[in-house]
């Protein structure tokens, strides 16, 4: 993979003309001196051998060229601005990613409304999510493969808080032996556990 030729700043410095409005502004706003925002715009449409933009009377232009590559510059910019972001909510001790495995009877709704609260206080942090039934949550989380299972049973050796009680009715269908019977299962206590 080769090197790229423009760097984020010559990105940024573009956007900066474009947004606000030419290249006395955008030197204002960047702190920067006119002929060093001149510079960078020059230089780098140098480097990318395309004219980005085109001096319409005393005014700076985008080409359509220029309109193109900055609307993915954008993109550039805001996910490089994020990666930062997330290298110093990992100094902080937050983990990049968290690996969950749930029991495939746990209330999907109820994961659900927990992910939905957690992603806003997240900090770039990814959950990787995984369903298994019986014994498959406490062997992904031995294994080393999950950091965090949501299960009814108690996993020997790791730490466990309970999350809540759920109450199941089992519904028998027309083809089962006990189709009179009517009733509900005893509650399940689901636990979390965890590999910290």
């Amino acid at each position: 993979m080769k090197a790229p030729r423009v760097t984020l700043d010559q990105w940024r410095t573009l956007q900066a003309v474009v947004d606000h409005g030419g290249f006395a502004q955008a030197a204002e706003a960047l702190h920067r001196s006119q002929s060093s925002v001149s510079y960078t715009v020059a230089r780098m449409q140098e480097q990318l051998g395309v004219p980005l933009l085109r001096i319409d009377g005393r005014k700076a232009v985008l080409t359509e060229a220029g309109n193109v590559l900055l609307r993915r510059s954008r993109h550039l910019v805001k996910q490089a601005s994020q990666l930062e972001d997330l290298a110093h909510h990992m100094e902080q001790g937050w983990e990049a990613e968290v690996r969950v495995v749930v029991d495939a009877a746990y209330p999907s709704a109820r994961l659900v409304r927990a992910l939905s609260a957690f992603m806003p206080q997240s900090r770039g942090c990814r959950v990787r999510l995984r369903e298994e039934v019986l014994s498959g949550v406490e062997e992904v989380l031995r294994e080393g493969i999950a950091d965090l299972a949501i299960s009814s049973y108690s996993i020997g050796g790791y730490l466990g808080a309970e999350l809540s009680a759920v109450s199941s009715s089992p519904l028998p269908t027309p083809n089962t032996a006990c189709t009179a019977w009517a009733g509900t299962s005893p509650s399940r206590t689901w636990k979390a556990s965890c590999r910290w």
